[in-house]
């Protein structure tokens, strides 16, 4: 009897806890008041109740933690619009990132914001920048996505999304090889676009360069000039440290945290404004700070078959000088550290010889002592490949020497014959060469100089020939092509 009494009371004490269970903590009816109010004002179509409803399934108020929901009511929101669709778009990507990872994220950014270029390459360079180790410590193993990000905020920034300027600066110098270049760049515009005077700093919140501050740290090594523009700050501000920002814009909160607009304004366009990638990089001696590498190339040659050892003796096809010429291509000249470099490239070069009077050479069956116009053309293939040394004697200007060798081929040669006894026919030779016992392939030993400013490069060659063309014993015919050439390098 006695147990059970014992097992009735047990019994109904359960049954007191359990009535005493709220009912937003019940399994069979979660929902709170506040979740269903906003529930069905979402579903009316309000924006603000869309938002809290997405946090509500997103953190698990109110209702059960649901991401899928969340990030329905999400898109919802942000297709609806309304103040704050911003941070509504932040939710969303940040909410993807978490629940599917990056790729996912990727592809659903690609699709979702396909419809504004400017806004989907934001919201891509905001996924691979976040998606990097915690507070910025950029890894080898996320050089990668930083690089990504860097060129996701460009895109976004080039299609007229000014927000990407805000990390711009900053994640160029925390690229494992800084990009002090590009730095700069960013960094000039942003302080342009958010102060058009460029005199001073009205509200450093403001600035889209939200990020200097790590800009600021990368000069600590310039210690000099750091001091000299310390000591240009005055009393006021040296007391409290130069890195301390301030809350307010008015004077006098200025002057309690340190903050000088003069001060800031000297970093920005002094220390990385000019030319601070050559403070800040230590090149070896004497290495191009520009390297210029490819280019395009029009000048003037002129080519000399130089003929010893036989009756006749002369410089020119037919003639004491030469052939004059043109020679057009696109050059490789790669600068290397220490003044080293080298030339080569790929040229088309046209030799002419104007109408000389001569006489018909006897092996066209015309006779002994016929006497014509000669003229000679030539079309043909130029390589060189010359070892350089320069003195670069400022940031783009330099002089140089060099000398390696020259490689030319003909591809097409004619010489024509008009006699001046017009009873005669007149002569086309469309193989010169083997007509005159001669090879046609080439090889110079070339030397000489020039000097590039900027991007612009002229070039002389002088060179002497190294192999005998002359198929006839006791002869020797070389090849000399001395050039005048201008290139523009980029």
């Amino acid at each position: 009897m006695f147990k059970r009494m014992l097992n009735v009371m047990l019994l109904s004490l359960i049954c007191v806890c359990v009535n005493a269970t709220p009912v937003s903590e019940s399994p069979e009816n979660p929902e709170s008041p506040e979740f269903a109010a906003a529930q069905r004002r979402a579903k009316e179509g309000d924006f603000n109740a869309m938002c809290d409803l997405a946090m509500m399934y997103r953190k698990g108020v109110g209702t059960a933690e649901d991401a899928e929901q969340a990030i329905y009511w999400y898109k919802k929101a942000y297709k609806k619009g309304g103040n704050g669709v911003a941070e509504v778009a932040d939710d969303l990507c940040q909410l993807y990132l978490d629940k599917k990872g990056v790729a996912q994220t990727d592809y659903f950014i690609q699709d979702f914001f396909a419809s504004d270029k400017a806004e989907m390459y934001y919201r891509l360079a905001d996924l691979y920048r976040n998606s990097c180790e915690e507070n910025f410590l950029f890894t080898s193993d996320n050089q990668e996505k930083l690089a990504k990000a860097i060129s996701y905020y460009e895109l976004s920034y080039g299609r007229g999304n000014n927000k990407a300027l805000k990390y711009l600066p900053a994640l160029c110098l925390k690229l494992k090889a800084k990009d002090l270049v590009k730095a700069k760049k960013y960094y000039d515009l942003g302080i342009v676009g958010w102060c058009p005077s460029g005199n001073d700093f009205k509200d450093v919140a403001s600035c889209p360069i939200a990020e200097y501050w790590f800009v600021e740290e990368q000069l600590k090594p310039i210690e000099e000039q750091a001091s000299n523009a310390r000591s240009s700050r005055g009393d006021y501000g040296a007391r409290s440290g130069y890195y301390a920002a301030p809350t307010t814009t008015n004077s006098s909160s200025q002057r309690a945290t340190g903050y000088n607009p003069t001060y800031r304004l000297y970093i920005t366009h002094n220390m990385i404004g000019n030319n601070a990638e050559e403070e800040l990089i230590k090149l070896p001696w004497n290495s191009p700070k520009q390297r210029y590498t490819l280019g395009v190339s029009l000048g003037y040659v002129q080519k000399n078959y130089v003929r010893t050892g036989g009756a006749d003796t002369h410089k020119g096809w037919r003639k004491s000088y030469g052939m004059a010429g043109v020679q057009a291509g696109v050059r490789v000249n790669p600068q290397f550290d220490k003044g080293w470099g080298f030339n080569t490239g790929l040229f088309y070069e046209f030799f002419y010889e104007p109408t000389q009077e001569c006489i018909i050479p006897t092996h066209y069956g015309k006779g002994e002592g016929v006497k014509a116009k000669g003229t000679f053309q030539e079309h043909s293939l130029y390589v060189p490949a010359h070892f350089e040394y320069s003195a670069h004697l400022g940031k783009r200007f330099r002089l140089y020497a060099f000398g390696g060798l020259g490689f030319n081929l003909p591809i097409i040669a004619s010489d024509k014959f008009a006699p001046i006894d017009s009873s005669v026919s007149s002569v086309s030779d469309s193989s010169p060469y083997g007509s005159n016992n001669l090879s046609s392939f080439a090889t110079m030993l070339e030397y000489g100089g020039g000097l590039q400013i900027e991007s612009l490069q002229v070039r002389f060659t002088f060179c002497k020939g190294l192999n005998n063309l002359s198929k006839i014993s006791g002869e020797k015919v070389v090849v000399e092509q001395p050039s005048i050439v201008a290139s523009f390098q980029f």
